[in-house]
């Protein structure tokens, strides 16, 4: 066992061979939890898929780090895969949920025109969230 601390090592004191390892097998651990999440996590761009990228990346560098402890990183990481993956196949069956967590496509720009009234709710809807974030 005191190899794989030699190759892995312990904590933030780690040197490069250790986070070279560490990266290599994040990324091959990443490519799993994206063939779990499914092709549509970046197919779409969506926000609901945009999300599930930022926190990957952002957990699973911690990870490679030593910022955080490993196999509990990678936990976590596999359950924002789970809980995206099984929204989104909520959202395939569920209207409600789909609009919830994918929200509503507005046209802003068609036909030469511009489409004022989704511009204005648009425009509304972003106000909402200020006023509700404080």
């Amino acid at each position: 066992m005191e190899w794989i601390k030699t190759i892995f090592g312990e904590g933030q004191d780690l040197n490069c061979l250790q986070m070279s390892s560490r990266a290599v097998v994040t990324f091959f651990v990443t490519l799993l939890l994206i063939r779990i999440a499914g092709i549509r996590t970046f197919g779409k761009k969506s926000p609901f898929d945009n999300v599930i990228i930022i926190l990957l990346g952002s957990v699973l560098s911690r990870a490679v780090v030593g910022a955080s402890p490993y196999i509990p990183t990678i936990v976590a990481c596999l359950a924002f895969v789970l809980v995206h993956w099984v929204l989104a196949w909520l959202s395939l069956y569920n209207e409600r949920i789909g609009r919830w967590v994918k929200g509503e496509k507005a046209s802003l720009y068609a036909k030469g025109t511009e489409n004022q009234h989704n511009m204005r709710r648009s425009v509304s809807v972003k106000k909402t969230w200020r006023k509700a974030s404080g």
